[in-house]
């Protein structure tokens, strides 16, 4: 089929003789199970050029060092047109969360509404950090535009490295992690596993991460809430990423028995005037976003009863929510 060539998706495929473990995004034929944890890589192409029905497409796959761990390269040729490798990603490249955001209607009108008025006050011009932030430096003050939770539901990487020395506001100041503990028994094998296609692999789960990110709940049919949604974390931006790496506790009500598998959770941007929820359809019911959930997998899971407080350390670490400890307060 014809059209304009602009990226490669890819996904992996693990073989042992017939056994075969895919992180493909639908069945294959036969009995392959479906991958529910992971999302595929995605090499863009800059070019963008318009191949025809009949055309040979030519790709040759490399891995190379690159910050002291391998990555996987993708080149093409079409016909008989030189290679070209795919485009390099660089840390002020735009990425397609990016994008995503920008175009997320109600996000981008609060923030410029925060933004105008953080201009307006100040008359200082606007600094981009994180959201196309392959702008033109701004030397001088400047109030600071950032967009610190990527779509995955993870904190950015960067999204403590702003230029604070020159901000004289930074937008949005502040997110408030706020989460529900939940059971689910799909959602912890997708992460920590005892057996896979007749394999132990339990030895492979004190290497496994606990992170979980890209996590929508409904695409798990066993998942039940345990708690209602509390305040577990605020980072707040200004003050910068030592703060956030202290531990602190908070505090969930039970309001259902069951066996606490993770701790769901997404954001709340804080603004001067208003808060925006990144998961408004968990946060009273308003209409889905771009946003997914990130979560942290309890190992061992946590036994709770309607009427229990469980009490949970957190730190905010490499841009994850860590759960450092749980532990339940008994209600008798």
């Amino acid at each position: 089929q014809g059209g304009r060539l602009e990226g490669f998706a890819v996904y992996f495929e693990l073989r042992d003789g017939d056994a075969r473990l895919t992180t493909a995004p639908a069945l294959y034929a036969g009995n392959t199970p479906r991958a529910v944890s992971w999302t595929q890589a995605l090499f863009h192409v800059d070019a963008a050029p318009v191949v025809k029905a009949g055309d040979v497409l030519r790709l040759r796959a490399s891995v190379a060092p690159d910050g002291g761990i391998d990555v996987l390269r993708l080149a093409y040729g079409i016909n008989d047109a030189p290679s070209q490798a795919t485009a390099a990603v660089s840390d002020d490249a735009p990425s397609a969360d990016d994008v995503e955001r920008a175009n997320d209607g109600v996000y981008a009108a609060a923030h410029a509404r925060a933004v105008q008025k953080a201009v307006a006050e100040t008359n200082a011009p606007v600094c981009e950090c994180g959201l196309f932030a392959g702008s033109t430096p701004t030397p001088g003050q400047v109030v600071v535009s950032h967009a610190p939770v990527e779509a995955s539901g993870l904190l950015r990487p960067a999204a403590f490295d702003l230029p604070l020395a020159r901000a004289v506001r930074v937008v949005p100041r502040a997110a408030t992690c706020v989460g529900r503990l939940v059971a689910s028994p799909s959602l912890r094998r997708a992460y920590f596993c005892d057996e896979a296609l007749g394999f132990d692999v339990k030895p492979l789960n004190a290497f496994a991460s606990p992170i979980a990110r890209d996590v929508d709940p409904r695409a798990f049919s066993d998942l039940t809430y345990l708690t209602a949604t509390g305040m577990v974390r605020r980072v707040d931006f200004v003050t910068g990423a030592d703060p956030a790496a202290v531990p602190e506790a908070c505090s969930l009500d039970v309001a259902t028995t069951g066996v606490a598998d993770a701790l769901l959770y997404w954001w709340r941007l804080g603004y001067d005037a208003e808060s925006l929820s990144t998961r408004p359809d968990l946060d009273g019911g308003g209409p889905l976003s771009h946003w997914r959930c990130a979560a942290c997998v309890l190992r061992p899971g946590l036994s709770v009863s309607d009427g229990d407080t469980v009490r949970i350390a957190c730190a905010v670490r490499f841009g994850c929510l860590e759960v450092l400890s749980a532990e339940v307060l008994s209600s008798e």
